[in-house]
Parts: C-alpha cells; structure tokens; sequence
C-alpha cells in the first residue's frame, strides 16, 4: 500500500476530535494498516489500536422477524449556549419524548428570507411572518435554508436563532442543500443505452448530463454470444452521440451499446453527491461554521445534514463513481472480503486475465448490467476489455454492498459528529426510497426518519415501507412528517370553522384526513409544506391564515389526545423475498394491522388452489406459518409431529380457537384474512390442500374425455399417485402428485390461457429489460423505464399464445397501474389495429408496492390456433416525463371472473366441480 493512500486514510484522524467522525470505510482499514504505520511511523499503531477500542461498537443483529428485540431506551441530553439542560429520548412507540414530556409538533416549513439575502428588508419580512405564525399559535417550525449552511453569514443565521429562541419557538434545523459536489462516473445503463436499427449505418444515443463515452459495437448472430466488433470513448457535445457502424462481411446484426460518463447534479429528489471526495471537506467547513453557532433552547432536532433528500434514484443507482478516494475505499473492501486477488476474480466469474492487484480490480467498469449489455469489465486506464460471466452476480453483488455500507457509514459518521461536537439533538433523514442506506442498524448515528409527502400518501410505496424501516432498526427511531401538503385547491382565506360544503371546508377535511392517515401509520409530528416549491424554500403556507388556524386547531386536537405519545401500530411482518399472499398495506380483514415487509429469511407457501401463506424465521429453531384460505372460511385439518405447543392467532394479537383431533392433527379454521400459527421449527401439512387439488385433478380428468392429446393419458399416473398417497394420508406427497398433473392438464386443455410478461417472443420486444420483485407472477416481469425516445420501432413487445377452442375470450392484463408516472399504451391481437384499453381502472387488489394490477384490455373472437398479442406505448408518462411501463401477466378467459394479484383462477368452478362424481361414475363405466 503507498504512502499516499495510508496518509488518506489517516488525515481524517488529525482532522477531528473524536472517532465518530470517520466514516465505516476508514475504520475499517486499520486493522490491516498495522504493519504498514509499523513501518512508517513508529508507534503510532498503539495509538491507533488504543483509539479504534473507543469506536462504538455494531448493534446486536435484528431478530428475523425484523423487528429487533426491545431495545433499552437510552437517555440524551442537549446543552443548550446558556447551559441549560435538556433530556431528550425516543421511545419504542417512535415518540420524542423532550425533557420527558412527548414532543408532537404540528407546525411547518419555514424557509427565512434572511439566510439567502442579508438586507434589512428580508430580515423585517421574516419577523412579520414570524410574529404572524405566533399569533396564531404556530410555535413549532423546520428551518429549510436555500443554501447549505457554511454559505450563509453567521451573523444572520444567529440573529434568526435568537430571534426564536428568544418568542418561544421550537425548531428544527435542515441544512439546506448540504454537500454539493457531484458525483461523476460512467453510468452503466445498457438498457437505456443499446441502439438498434436493421440496416442502419449510424448509431445515434441522447445522454444528457455526459461529456464522453465508451461505444462498445457488438456483432449479434443469433447464438447468444456476442462479438465485438468495435470499442472506443467518444466526445458527447450537446447530449447527443452518433457513431458510424461499420457492416462486417457475414456479420449478425450490429448492436450498439453506450456507457456514457456522466455528472450527475444534485439538489434533485434521490440525488447522491460525491460523499466519497467531498464529505472531509464538508464536515470540516461545518464543523467550524457551527462550532460558532449559540444554539438555544428551542432547537429540537436536525434534517438531512448530507443532502436534502438523499437518495440513488435513477441513475445514481448503477453509477460507478470514478474518484480516487471511492476508489480507495472500493480497494479497501475488497482486500478485507478476500483473502488474495484470485479469490476475488473467481467470484466475479473473469476469465483469464493478468490483473494482480486489488487496485487493478478497484478501478474496473462492469459493461452489463441486470440482463443487458455485455459480459466484460472494461478497464479505462489500461483501455482493456476483460471476459467474464455476466450470469454470474458476483461483481455486481459486491459492489452495491460496499456502496450501501459506506453510503450509510457517511450518514450516520455525520450524524455521531455532530451530535457530539456540535448539538445533541436528534438527527434525522428524509426517507426517499426502500433501500438498504436507510435501514439503521447500529445503536449510534442517527435518530429517525423525516417523510415528505404531497397529496395522498401511497401506504405500501411510502408510508409502509418508512415504518418497516423504523420497526427493524437497532434502537428505537423517531417518525416525523417532515413536509405535508394535502395538495388540493388554495381556497380563499376564511375562519376557521368554514361553512359545510364549502370548498374551504374540504381543504380543511383534507388536511385533517391528511395527518389522521400518516398518525395511524405512528408518525409522531406535521411539518406543513407547500405542495409546489423549489427544493423546499417557499413560504405561501405562512400567507394563508385560514391554514394557519386548522394547524393549530389539529395540534390542539391532538393535545388532548393522552395516548398519541403511545400509539404503536399493529404489524405483522412478512420475508420480502418471499413474501407469499402478502403486500405491503392493510391486512385483508384485519384493517387496523399492516403488513410490512422483514429482512428475516422464510419461504412462501403455494398450496393453489385453495391455500396460500409463508413462513417466517424468528431464529434457529422458531419460526411462524401464516396461512389465509382462498376462497373463504373453512374448517382445515392440519398435520403436524406435535400439536401439544401450537398456537394460532389472529393479526392484532387475539388467540384462535385449536381443536385438536389426536397428538399429530388438529383442526384450524382459516379465512381470507390471515391467521398465524406458532408451531415451533414444525412444518405444517394441510388435508384440505391435497383434497382440493385431487378434486380438482380428478374433475379436469373427466371434462379431458373429449381431448385426443396424449398428454391427458399421461398424467393418468399423477392421478393414480396422488390417490394413493392420499389414501395412505401422505398429504403432503399426495399434493405434489396431484399440483403435477393439474399443471399439466391446464397447459393442454386451457380452462383459460394464462402466460407471463417477460415471455415475449423472442427478441421482439424493445422494452429495456426482464425487471424482478417478489410480489411479481413468478418474481418477474417485463420492463420499460426509459428517459430516450424510442428507435423506429417503437417501444413494443410481442407474446405468441395458443387457443384450442374457438370463442370470444376477455383479455386482462397485470401491470402497470395507469396513472400520471405511468405510460398510455394500446394493444392489439393479430392483424387487428391497436386499440386503447377499454377500461382504464385497476381490477382486484393492487401488488407489488401498488405498482401492478389488472386491466381489461378488451375483448377479442379468436380461433382455434396460434395467435399473437402486442403491446406498444405510446408516449411519455406525464411525471416524470420519462417511458416507463410494465407488463407481469396476461390472461384469456371465456368466463367473467376478474382477476386479483397473481393467483391464477381455478379451473373447475365450484358448480361444475359438484356434478364430478356422476361424471366420474359414468366414465368408469
């Protein structure tokens, strides 16, 4: 290791008081520094090992049922300039408790005028809206500066302090736009990025934000290999990139690919700076801003003191960042995870290279991406193309721990620092997405977690998933709305109490329906906001004295409210990668519990037709079944080695009734809404579910008479055996047999056709890519999400199904839900024109983070024989004005059932199933 990178890792250590400060990259490089500072500073290691034993150690790992095991409280305390003190907490329910007295503001967003222009003017017009928002009551205020903290002049920021400290206000305090260095790299993106267009001579791209790129020209020739026939870096001038391809004698098809390198800007929702090369210089600057600062007794907490709203949304999810100092963290990881190079080469699946230092592998460029683009890591240095298994998710996997884990190192190194050297307060982050850097897993860092919602909150895209988060870290978490706006119609200013029927009346039930809606979810403070801002610096709210009326009769409300403090919401936690029935949101029959998603291991139970559920791991040796019935309440013999400790309860808590039958049976009523059984490690094997598909087997065995497909004969034996298990109480193996031949009869006889979105045609589609998640049909589908106009062939895919009997079929189709973020499209079936869908709206229960559900394309009369389906968007999706589209499932029927969520129909109705034995007899006969 030079001595450049060791004094890289060490200038931090001089540069602050306390280790907190460092990030987890940092710390974790010491250890294998030892004998270098040996080496190079005598000493200076003892030290070091002395001051690495003061670092703070990891929590205790959650349980795994995400929710850790109760955490003790711990009791912080805030000094404030004059030396008052001031014990502050957070409790289990997510409450602040301040000066052991709960702390549920309702107030707003102020951004003061002052802190962006120092006149007298703006000064004066700050303490207008300051003494107005008095006036009525508003005392409790979030700080949203345009500029990042150091900017602004001192003595402005402390008169603005004093000012509120001194008339009573409590506030929190955003850092405005906080670090702002931009973050470069090449973005690896193949499925935005990939040019195609038969017999053209000319690849053209659109990147924006790029000053250059790497073109790679691959040769296509059908065989899923792909050569490449030409590779250089290119001048991006004004967003645009043609490239000449250059026809190779006998070649494929030509496919251009481009990895544009990128600076991405910040200030954007979900951006990411350059924490990496800026955060040093960053904290530094704060630090010795702040350390000037006389903070009072009204301060109460901190926002966002990276970024506002951080986050890796778009393409700062598969960014590669090219600064030294990612790299050497990047290096850093990777000498630490394996013990030589070659072990790290072999995890990434490459082939045959001469690479033989983790630096060298630090600065490669993956050239694929999900199941797109080509299976190399290119070496911009060397300018070198390296071979590897691109099936293999080993480099891919690796780096998006490390960035995760350092990202969320930064965030919770500034967090420890500034509570410790500047005010300790809590220190929250403005959740922006699910992902792993909000997912807070250390007992230190910081303290909660700021929602801004504007309009109606998405309980399984947002509110849900801010919970789970908050439910699963180490320590207790404080939840707070940090910008609400409900998002309809400024009506014009009237009392407090408007007239029923009003318009001003409904603003104001909005408002109050609003924060009633994120309080049931246990978030314990409103910050009101303005629905239309930029980066959260306008004040209209202040200028509307009606609002300023309802805000502080609801905190008036909920003063009198004794048990605001304590409320916890019912939850029932689920595995997320297997997540069986369930979805984020409301329990089915069970409205006042939700389920939310848990990083615990588990597994899903399909037992379809009639039973569905999933098991979740507690640890080693405890789990939980959860089981609902499909089709409605019914009595269920259960199968277990000893049924003298189970359990069965219901979601919010209350037990179920248990008959049991003999030691290994015992009888359970089950119902759509979820029942959840305590079994120890035991499996549970349910009668009923072998019964029903048997039944189901046998009868679509009888109405199969009239088919002269071999296939039939053949699962003859599935029959035999699954009676025959049965018969010998088997129940499990009898299931097995009989969901065999079932499968097998439907996919010959079609009760109804029924096939996946990402099996297209193959290659015929221009969708971007075969997208993954749990909750999917099949955990996959077919996805668009493209900023690029489309080539000449459009934004389209085709899908081939077969019809074996002639009829007029529905045709439905899960996917996106449409809506302002999602893209019109139209459909058609053969030679027929495409055509809008006939209705519009979302049909059964939505899935997949209520982003899936079903619509009724229309209705078609279709032949026996193959067919072809089609799909084509159209245009943009309104917000963001992007091309974004997917497709999970199709479904032909003849019947009018509507479909819901991924579970298929059954293929015998109950009727029809009720006339089988006197169909069985006769054909015995």
């Amino acid at each position: 290791m030079s001595f450049y990178r060791v004094l890289r890792l060490l200038i931090p250590l001089f540069l602050v008081h306390r280790p907190e400060s460092l990030t987890p990259m940092q710390r974790s490089a010491y250890p294998t520094l030892n004998a270098s500072l040996q080496r190079l500073i005598p000493g200076l290691s003892l030290a070091l090992v002395s001051l690495l034993a003061s670092i703070p150690g990891k929590a205790q790992q959650a349980s795994a049922t995400g929710q850790a095991a109760p955490p003790s409280i711990h009791e912080e305390v805030y000094i404030d300039h004059g030396g008052a003190k001031h014990p502050w907490t957070i409790t289990s329910s997510h409450s602040l408790l301040w000066e052991g007295t709960p702390y549920l503001p309702v107030g707003g967003t102020f951004a003061p005028r002052s802190l962006q222009d120092d006149s007298d003017a703006a000064w004066q017009e700050d303490v207008r809206s300051l003494n107005s928002l008095k006036a009525k009551g508003i005392l409790d205020l979030l700080l949203t500066p345009s500029k990042s903290l150091p900017a602004i002049p001192l003595a402005s920021f402390q008169r603005l302090l004093d000012y509120l400290d001194t008339n009573g206000f409590r506030y929190g305090l955003s850092f405005g736009p906080g670090l702002t260095k931009p973050l470069s790299g090449v973005v690896v993106k193949p499925a935005n990025y990939r040019y195609f267009e038969a017999d053209s001579l000319t690849a053209h791209w659109r990147a924006s934000n790029a000053d250059k790129g790497f073109v790679a020209i691959v040769e296509d020739n059908g065989s899923g290999e792909f050569r490449i026939v030409k590779s250089d870096t290119y001048t991006i001038k004004d967003n645009f990139l043609s490239v000449p391809l250059e026809p190779v004698k006998n070649s494929g098809r030509l496919i251009g690919l481009l990895y544009p390198h990128k600076t991405l800007p910040t200030g954007t929702e979900g951006a990411l700076p350059d924490l990496w090369s800026g955060f040093d210089d960053y904290r530094d600057q704060l630090l010795a801003y702040l350390g000037q600062v006389k903070f009072g007794k009204g301060l109460r907490f901190l926002l966002d003191p990276l970024a506002r709203h951080l986050g890796l949304a778009g393409e700062f999810e598969t960014i590669i960042p090219e600064s030294e100092a990612f790299r050497l963290e990047w290096e850093s990881y990777l000498s630490r995870i394996y013990p030589g190079v070659e072990d790290a080469k072999a995890r990434w699946a490459m082939m045959e290279t001469d690479l033989k230092s983790f630096d060298e592998l630090s600065r490669l460029v993956p050239l694929w991406q999900g199941n797109r683009g080509i299976g190399y890591l290119y070496d911009p240095q060397g300018d070198k193309m390296l071979r590897v298994d691109s099936t293999k998710p080993g480099f891919w996997q690796d780096f998006y721990t490390f960035r995760n884990q350092s990202i969320a190192g930064y965030m919770k190194s500034i967090a420890s620092v500034l509570k410790h050297q500047v005010a300790d307060v809590p220190v929250v982050y403005t959740w922006t997405q699910n992902h792993p850097i909000f997912f807070n897993g250390d007992t230190d860092g910081f303290d909660g977690y700021g929602l801004a919602t504007h309009g109606t909150p998405s309980v399984a895209r947002q509110l849900g998933p801010v919970l789970g988060a908050i439910e699963q870290a180490a320590r207790p978490m404080w939840y707070v709305a940090t910008e609400v706006s409900p998002n309809v119609p400024l009506p014009a200013p009237v009392s407090p109490q408007p007239p029923p029927g009003s318009p001003a009346a409904a603003t104001r039930a909005a408002l109050f329906g609003l924060l009633d809606d994120l309080k049931k979810v246990g978030v314990k403070g409103f910050f009101a906001s303005d629905s239309t801002h930029d980066n959260g610096v306008s004040n209209i709210w202040v200028t509307m004295p009606d609002r300023l009326d309802w805000l502080h009769d609801y905190g008036a409300q909920l003063g009198t409210q004794t048990s605001a403090a304590r409320y916890e919401p019912h939850v029932l936690f689920y595995p997320q990668n297997a997540p069986g029935p369930a979805h984020i949101g409301p329990v089915p029959g069970a409205s006042n519990v939700l389920w939310l998603s848990s990083v615990a291991s588990g597994e899903s139970l399909d037992l379809w037709p009639s039973f569905s559920g999933y098991i979740i791991n507690l640890d080693e040796s405890h789990a939980e079944t959860v089981l609902i019935s499909n089709n409605g309440p019914r009595q269920v013999h259960i199968l277990v080695p000893d049924n003298r400790s189970v359990q069965a309860f219901t979601p919010d808590g209350a037990p179920v009734a248990i008959k049991l039958i003999n030691k290994t049976e015992f009888l359970l009523r089950l119902d759509t809404t979820p029942t959840i059984i305590k079994a120890g490690s035991q499996r549970l094997i349910l009668r009923e579910a072998a019964e029903d598909a048997i039944s189901q087997l046998e009868a679509m065995m009888v109405l199969s008479r009239s088919s002269k497909s071999p296939e039939t004969q053949n699962v003859k034996a599935s029959v035999y055996q699954a009676q025959d298990a049965f018969t010998r109480k088997n129940y499990d193996t009898a299931y097995l047999y009989a969901r065999v031949g079932l499968d097998q009869l439907i996919d010959v006889l079609k009760p109804y056709i029924w096939f996946e979105g990402e099996a297209t045609v193959k290659d015929a589609h221009t969708f971007d890519d075969i997208g993954s998640h749990p909750e999917a049909s099949g955990e996959r589908f077919l996805r668009l999400s493209n900023p690029n106009p489309p080539s000449k062939y459009g934004y389209g895919a085709h899908w081939e199904f077969d019809v074996v009997a002639d009829g007029r079929y529905n045709v439905w189709m899960a996917g996106s839900v449409p809506g302002p973020s999602v893209s019109p499209m139209r459909w058609a079936i053969d030679t027929a024109p495409n055509l809008d869908p006939v209705d519009k709206n979302a049909h059964g229960a939505l899935y997949a983070s209520d982003s899936f559900g079903w619509t009724l394309l229309g209705a078609a009369n279709l032949k026996k024989g193959r067919h072809v389906l089609e799909i084509e968007v159209i245009d943009r999706a309104v917000s963001p004005p992007i091309y974004n589209f997917g497709v999970d499932a199709f479904l032909l029927t003849r019947s009018g059932q509507t479909p819901s969520g991924t579970l298929r129909p059954v293929p015998v109705d109950a009727q029809t199933l009720q006339s089988i034995p006197k169909l069985k007899q006769k054909q015995k006969e």
